[in-house]
């Protein structure tokens, strides 16, 4: 059994106050395997990236987990996704933003459609392998519908979802995935979009094995067999430094608990894997970088006269 995480690589840039803190590889399904790799689980990441040193970082930081990264494709006719993380000291406490632009000098190092090749990564599995993803779009969905493997995803936002007809969207998810996370946002959107009166009902729509809702400092929702199983926060960490890794985490600690289990439900055990899932994000949001709890930022000098982007 190997959790195989797929999707372009991205490299997060990470500032305070505006200035520069360092870099470290990102993207929520290489997050997620991040996290399983240090319990020495076998993970592989299908992902492709740029030749540069954006893209060294990203593959370097999984590298160093022992992931598997013999098949990232580097790519010269692309460079890698970067994303920047910024932090603000205010009066009410300190804000973040998450933006695709550097905000020093403002270039932007994202391209829009994913590079993955569905071919590449059909060839690189095996029948066992459980396959996490992120988002929906056209190049995942292909693998999506062309496998019958234990399938992942964890959706954090809902705008590729506003593009399309209600038809297409469950199309997409229903009877696709063993497990589904949904962040509280978009559950709201799903509610809303589909009339939907309970989140019971979004789990009947898009019909997991199993499926979670994460609510932030409200704890979180399990749902299985129809049922809904709710849960309060446990241990809030005494100091939030950076919360954008929670929920990467989250999901990566209930992964666990479903691979130890061999992927065998018991509710019983349901609130035993909610508070492991707590110790592990108290200890995420602690630390600066989605991945920092695991190792620190990889820094590097930024003169006066260069921004981040030149390195």
């Amino acid at each position: 059994m190997r959790f195989v995480s797929i999707g372009d690589l991205i490299t997060d840039f990470y500032y305070k106050n505006n200035k520069f803190l360092g870099v470290c590889g990102g993207n929520t399904s290489h997050n997620i395997i991040a996290n399983l790799a240090v319990k020495n689980i076998k993970t592989l990441v299908l992902g492709v990236c740029g030749n540069d040193k954006s893209g060294n970082i990203a593959i370097k930081s999984l590298e160093e987990l022992n992931v598997d990264v013999s098949k990232v494709k580097i790519l010269d006719s692309i460079r890698t996704r970067c994303l920047h993380v910024s932090y603000f000291d205010t009066e009410s406490g300190v804000t973040f933003e998450s933006k695709r632009r550097c905000p020093f000098c403002g270039e932007k190092l994202w391209y829009m459609e994913s590079s993955i090749d569905p071919d590449y990564v059909l060839k690189n599995i095996t029948k066992e392998d459980i396959l996490v993803f992120d988002n929906l779009n056209s190049k995942n969905q292909e693998i999506i519908d062309k496998t019958k493997n234990i399938k992942v995803i964890d959706i954090g936002q809902y705008f590729e979802f506003e593009k399309i007809d209600d038809e297409t969207l469950i199309n997409k998810i229903k009877n696709k995935f063993e497990y589904i996370n949904f962040n509280e946002r978009v559950s709201i959107y799903l509610l809303d979009r589909f009339k939907l009166k309970s989140n019971v009902d979004i789990f009947n729509l898009f019909k997991p094995k199993f499926m979670t809702i994460t609510k932030g400092e409200e704890g979180a929702l399990f749902f299985y067999n129809d049922k809904e199983y709710s849960f309060k926060l446990l241990n809030k960490a005494d100091v939030t430094v950076d919360p954008t890794g929670a929920g990467d985490a989250f999901v990566s600690s209930i992964l666990y608990n479903l691979y130890k289990c061999e992927f065998k439900y018991d509710p019983k055990l349901f609130e035993n894997w909610y508070s492991d899932s707590c110790e592990l994000t108290k200890i995420v949001v602690s630390k600066m970088g989605a991945r920092g709890h695991i190792y620190s930022l990889y820094p590097f000098d930024v003169s006066k006269n260069k921004c981040s982007c030149d390195f």
